[in-house]
């Protein structure tokens, strides 16, 4: 049976060391090799085609995400395993919808990292309880935002939107070519559909982070 190859873009020694070492402890793997930064496995891209790539959100000359991003245009059938000591949602969210299939906080153990790399091989998507926890919420509250979407005309959608930017009754009026008054009642209207008080409560209603 052919090992699953693996790479590993860590620019921390430590971390790099014991993900090397995890790798070759396991007789189904095989370590092409460890690089300390993003243009370092960049400049070698062309020439290897790993099975899963290991990589490091917080990388010293480009942000992970942004890394698995160009990767994959190299190894369109690689899977991308993030290991990070960062769980803010904006960085998990990024490394997601840039390709990253597996998400590991540094914390996991050496068993859970040597399994995610199998899950990850074979069509998973392994990811630390905190990490699937956030993912988890985030389209709940997606989904809920969506619901709130479907209460409101296209018209009152778009108000939200102008809202959303600043804009202020007069200025609305002027841009969608209808009367402060018209806007004033539409604006009420999104106020008693969404069940709430303020621009800013419809906002982060229909545009949760």
């Amino acid at each position: 049976m052919e090992s699953i190859s693996v790479v590993i873009v860590e620019d921390q020694d430590f971390f790099a060391d014991e993900y090397s070492a995890r790798v070759k402890s396991d007789s189904k793997l095989s370590l092409i090799n460890a690089y300390k930064n993003a243009n370092s496995v960049l400049a070698v891209a062309n020439a290897i085609n790993p099975n899963i790539a290991i990589i490091d959100i917080g990388l010293p000359d480009m942000p992970g995400y942004e890394l698995i991003k160009q990767l994959r245009l190299f190894w369109p059938n690689c899977q991308f395993l993030v290991c990070s000591i960062h769980a803010e949602d904006d960085l998990v969210f990024n490394a997601i919808c840039n390709g990253a299939t597996g998400y590991l906080l540094k914390t996991a153990t050496e068993e859970e990292f040597l399994q995610a790399i199998q899950d990850l091989h074979n069509g998973g998507s392994p990811m630390s309880f905190q990490i699937a926890r956030k993912v988890m919420e985030f389209v709940q509250t997606k989904s809920l935002a969506t619901q709130e979407v479907d209460k409101l005309t296209q018209r009152e959608l778009q108000i939200v939107e102008l809202l959303s930017k600043g804009l202020r009754y007069k200025e609305i009026a002027a841009d969608l070519s209808l009367s402060h008054e018209t806007v004033r009642k539409h604006i009420n209207n999104i106020y008693r559909k969404l069940e709430v008080q303020s621009r800013t409560e419809a906002i982060n209603k229909l545009y949760p982070r």
